[in-house]
C-alpha cells in the first residue's frame, strides 16, 4: 500500500467518521458542550504537516492546509520539491489531483463507500482534522446542538459521552473537554477516530498530537494513524485549493490506478 492509496484511504474514513479549543471551563450539561465544539473556532486557518502510516506502510510526510468552512487539503511531494498527489475536501465535493501526469478527479461525498448510509458530509470530514464536533445539514451551532444528547456521564473522572440524534456520531470528551474519541457503526462497517496528546497551538488553543483511525468492514481492519507535525495558525489569503486549470479531468478510477501504478 502506497502513501497516496493511504492518502485516499484517509478521505474514505474521514467521512465515515468525525480540538481546538478556545475554553477550559467545564459545562454544565451537553448542549453546552456542543454549542461550544459547534461554533467558529478562533483560530480558522492552519498549516503544518502529518506524519501518516498506514498498516505497515510508513511514516511519510504530508503537508496539510486547512481554511475553516472551506477546504482541507492534503498533499503530498518527492523531496518536498514536486507534488505528486493531492487531496481537497470542499464543502460540495471531495478533489483527487495528480500533478506528475497532469490529471485531476472529482467526486461526491456519496460517491464514497457507506458515506449515504452514515449521513457524512464536508463538516464531518473538516470536524475529524480539527478535532470538533458536528452535525450532519446544519451549520448553526445552536440549532445543531438541540440534536446532541449526552449519552454517558462518569463524575469521578469528568468523561462524557455525546452523541447526534441524525447520523448518531459518539464524541467522547475527556475532563477537560477535549474530544478523544469520534465512532459510527453502519451495517458490516465500523469506524472511529481517536486523539492524544493534547497541545497548545496558541494561547487557550488545543490540538491533539496525535489522530488513529480505525475501520472494520466486517471482519478485515484498517488503521490509520497521523501525527500533527510543526501545526500553527497561517495566514488566511490566496486560495488554498488544488490548481485544477491546467490539468485534464478523468475518472477517479483511473486516477486512481495511475497513482497506485507509479507508486507500487
Amino acid at each position: 500500500m502506497s502513501l497516496m492509496r493511504a492518502c485516499l484511504m484517509a478521505a474514505a474514513l474521514s467521512v465515515m467518521i468525525v480540538s481546538c479549543r478556545t475554553s477550559r471551563q467545564q459545562k454544565s450539561d451537553a448542549k453546552e458542550y456542543a454549542v461550544e465544539l459547534l461554533s467558529v473556532p478562533a483560530v480558522q486557518d492552519i498549516s503544518g504537516k502529518m506524519s501518516v502510516s498506514y498498516g505497515s506502510y510508513g511514516p511519510f510526510t504530508v503537508k496539510v492546509r486547512m481554511r475553516w468552512d472551506d477546504c482541507v487539503h492534503l498533499s503530498y511531494s518527492v523531496l518536498g520539491l514536486m507534488e505528486v498527489a493531492a487531496v481537497d475536501f470542499l464543502q460540495d465535493k471531495v478533489v483527487l489531483a495528480f500533478p506528475l501526469n497532469q490529471v485531476y478527479s472529482e467526486l461526491s461525498y456519496s460517491d464514497i463507500p457507506y458515506v449515504d448510509m452514515a449521513k457524512a458530509d464536508f463538516r464531518i470530514v473538516q470536524g475529524l482534522f480539527w478535532n470538533r464536533m458536528s452535525v450532519y445539514g446544519i451549520s448553526d451551532p445552536v440549532m445543531a446542538s438541540q440534536h446532541v444528547k449526552l449519552l454517558m456521564k462518569d463524575g469521578r473522572d469528568g468523561m462524557r459521552v455525546l452523541s447526534d440524534d441524525i447520523s448518531d456520531f459518539r464524541f467522547e470528551l475527556d475532563s477537560e473537554g477535549d474530544i478523544t474519541t469520534i465512532s459510527k457503526s453502519v451495517p458490516l462497517c465500523k469506524a472511529s477516530a481517536r486523539y492524544s496528546g493534547f497541545e497548545e497551538l496558541t494561547a487557550g488553543f488545543r490540538l491533539p498530537a496525535q489522530m488513529e483511525v480505525s475501520v472494520v468492514y466486517g471482519v478485515k481492519a484498517q488503521r490509520f494513524k497521523a501525527r500533527y507535525v510543526g501545526f500553527s495558525p497561517a495566514s488566511s489569503g490566496g486560495d488554498i485549493r488544488i490548481d485544477i486549470s491546467s490539468l485534464s479531468r478523468i475518472p477517479a478510477d483511473k486516477l486512481v490506478d495511475m497513482i497506485k501504478d507509479y507508486l507500487l
